[in-house]
C-alpha cells in the first residue's frame, strides 16, 4: 500500500517539533515503520519545512520519500476566496502521487489544504487536541474566535 502523510506539522519549526501533534505524528510513524512493512510512506512537506526535523529512523527507512507541496498550496492565506482554486490543485497533486490513502494530520488547516473532500483517494484524519472545541471559554483569549482549527470538529464529522 502506498500511503501520503501530511507532514506539513513540521513547519512550526525546532522548537515546537518535539511536542504535541509534530511529536504524535512522528512517534506513529517510526513506531509503524519498526514493525517492519512493507508499505511505502510518503511525506507531504511543505516547501519551508526543515527536513532534518523528520525523525533519523524515518529518514533513514527505505520505504519512506518526502514529496513536496505545490506552493500554490500552501501559501499562507486567510483569504476564502483562495480556497476551492487550492482544493482543487491539491486533489489533482495527490491523484498524481498515486497514494492508496492520504492520512490527513493537521486536518485544521483549511485554509492552507482542502481535506474535507475529495475524489483522489480514500482518507483518514487524526483530530488532536480537541480542548478549545469543548471548553472554549476556558483555552481561547478572545470571545467568538475563528482560529484555524475550529472546523476540524466538522470535518472530522464528514
Amino acid at each position: 500500500m502506498r500511503i501520503g502523510i501530511d507532514y506539513r506539522i513540521l513547519t512550526v519549526g525546532p522548537s515546537a517539533a518535539t511536542r504535541g501533534m509534530p511529536r504524535y505524528t512522528q512517534q506513529q510513524l517510526r513506531e509503524v515503520l519498526a514493525s517492519g512493512t512493507d508499505d511505502e510512506f510518503l511525506l507531504f512537506c511543505d516547501p519551508r519545512t526543515d527536513q532534518s526535523l523528520i525523525l533519523p529512523e524515518i529518514r533513514r527507512s527505505p520505504n519512506v520519500g518526502v514529496r513536496l507541496l505545490p506552493e500554490a498550496v500552501t501559501v499562507d492565506s486567510h483569504r476564502d476566496d483562495t480556497l476551492l482554486a487550492k482544493a482543487e490543485v491539491f486533489e489533482a497533486w495527490l491523484a498524481s502521487q498515486q497514494v492508496d490513502v492520504y492520512h490527513a494530520t493537521t486536518p485544521f488547516y483549511l485554509d492552507q489544504l482542502i481535506v474535507a473532500q475529495h475524489d483522489a483517494c480514500p482518507y483518514v484524519a487524526t483530530v488532536c487536541h480537541r480542548v478549545p472545541l469543548t471548553s472554549p471559554a476556558q483555552y481561547l483569549a478572545t470571545p467568538n474566535p475563528r482560529p484555524p482549527y475550529l472546523p476540524a470538529g466538522a470535518t472530522a464529522r464528514r
